[in-house]
């Protein structure tokens, strides 16, 4: 699986799998958390997954929304 670190990848995970939910969930590495590393989650002045999922979605190559029984996620717009 494709390691995320930037929103750029994020992208493209998101666009090869066609949704994903943001947090681990009961399928073994179908979220956005599990291929980010710990580093880049909620840190003071960097951006991370919740930064780049925003990116993504002006860049409208993936819509952000409570799309899994009212969790996070993301689907591409393929």
């Amino acid at each position: 699986m494709l390691r995320i670190t930037i929103a750029e990848e994020l992208e493209t995970l998101v666009q090869q799998m066609g949704f994903l939910p943001f947090f681990a969930c009961s399928i073994p590495r179908f979220s956005v958390e599990e291929p980010t590393p710990s580093c880049c989650w909620f840190v003071e002045g960097r951006d991370g997954p919740w930064e780049w999922r925003m990116e993504a979605a002006r860049r409208g190559t993936v819509a952000y929304g409570k799309l899994f029984s009212k969790k996070a996620g993301l689907v591409s717009r393929e």
